[in-house]
């Protein structure tokens, strides 16, 4: 018996090194061998490893538990447009080529610095942050951090199933410069904080736009790995001394940046509010996800009122499924990898989406699409994507084929 607190101190390390899974967690909770906060304490070590894993690069760890990892990922798009009244250009680009190094300092203090070639200058900067996680799971952050708002704005881009975010992505408040925290649950998360602008709007000589944030996710339904995940967000940003508003997107390709709708400026905003829900069920092989979002911008003479939705499915044709930890989904993980004797995995999508920028005097515009999408996880770090997106409404409605190559390091 004397044994037993020394297995269980030494179990983060175990973790860590060898990925242990929710069940046996689960199990020592309910049997008393850990406490709540011990179960959020391991559950989140779980889900940095295995965020870990899905991305390469070179990792160090001191004995002291200091930790440095460095790596990246780089995206290839190609796109084909077909009955484009306006030309929307086929071609190839490179859509992403990130670079980050974070880690641990001094057991619990946690940093990350991210940048994004593509964009360049201060757009190139994503996550430039320090954090806190406390003995409780409970975890602070400041510096350019995500706001927590949507369940596929959580996501890396590499662990969505399709090439580009839906169409109500016009929404995403972004990364901010702020404060934020995370207060993990057993089967809940809450984030939220409060932010400023974007480091590339920054203008020291007006004020500059704030915006508070507040998002709330659970798994009410769970058996194994299979669960029923819903979350709410609500955002509230006022404008400082910012001049206009502005809302716009194209089909769901980013080889062209031609967009389909488009607010303009609105001129005259005071501040706004935004909601989103959303839901997702995975079982087994099998994922559906759907998001609802609107928009309030209230200005003089009249408010205004967009929105937008999406609802997608998936189906893995070979053993596996899409992997989930702490309110939103990781990067899948193939049961057998192409080069070590493997198919790897293969997933067939569907995706419905749609966004109204048109109320009042302001004709944005509406658009809706269709998806068909057929992924190819070559390995946990090698992805290939075909796609084919059917624009159904708006003046103009263009076909889209494109092809994407995605590679970790």
């Amino acid at each position: 018996m004397k044994a037993l607190p020394l297995v269980f101190s030494c179990l983060p390390f175990f973790v860590y090194a060898d990925g242990a899974n929710e069940a046996l967690l689960k199990t020592l909770l309910e049997n008393g061998a850990i406490s709540a906060a011990q179960y959020e304490t391991l559950s989140e070590v779980d889900r940095e490893k295995n965020e870990s894993d899905a991305f390469g690069g070179l990792k160090l760890k001191t004995p002291n538990g200091n930790s440095v990892h460095i790596g990246g990922r780089v995206e290839a798009h190609f796109a084909a447009y077909q009955d484009d009244q306006r030309d929307m250009g086929d071609g190839a680009i490179l859509r992403r080529a990130r670079f980050f190094i974070k880690g641990k300092v001094d057991g619990n203090w946690l940093y990350k610095l991210d940048y994004d070639l593509v964009d360049g200058g201060m757009k190139g900067l994503k996550d430039a942050y320090i954090g806190y996680r406390r003995g409780d799971g409970v975890e602070l952050y400041a510096g350019n951090y995500r706001v927590p708002f949507s369940l596929e704005f959580q996501a890396n881009p590499h662990a969505n199933t399709f090439m580009e975010r839906a169409l109500p992505f016009a929404f995403a408040p972004g990364w901010r410069v702020g404060a934020a925290a995370r207060i993990p649950g057993e089967n809940w998360l809450l984030e939220g904080g409060v932010f400023g602008d974007r480091p590339a709007r920054a203008n020291s000589a007006a004020d500059g736009e704030a915006v508070g944030a507040l998002r709330l996710t659970g798994r009410p339904i769970r058996s194994g790995e299979d669960f029923l995940h819903v979350g709410a967000a609500v955002l509230y940003g006022t404008l400082g001394d910012q001049p206009q508003l502005r809302y716009r997107s194209g089909p769901e390709s980013r080889t062209s940046s031609v967009n389909l709708v488009d607010t303009g400026a609105i001129n005259g905003a005071s501040d706004y509010f935004q909601s989103g829900f959303e839901a997702s069920i995975t079982a087994n092989r099998f994922n559906a996800q759907a998001e609802y979002i609107a928009l309030d911008i209230h200005r003089e003479p009249s408010d205004l009122q967009f929105s937008g939705w999406y609802l997608n499915s998936s189906v893995f044709l070979t053993n596996d499924r899409r992997r989930y930890k702490s309110g939103r989904y990781i990067p899948v993980k193939p049961n057998q990898p192409i080069g070590r004797g493997g198919v790897g995995a293969w997933e067939l999508a569907a995706r419905l989406s749609s966004i109204d920028l048109s109320d009042g005097d302001i004709d944005g515009g509406k658009l809706k699409e269709a998806t068909l999408a057929l992924n190819v996880y070559a390995t946990q770090h090698v992805r290939f994507s075909g796609e084919y997106i059917y624009v159904l409404s708006g003046d103009d409605r263009p076909a889209v084929a494109q092809l994407r190559a995605e590679w970790v390091f």
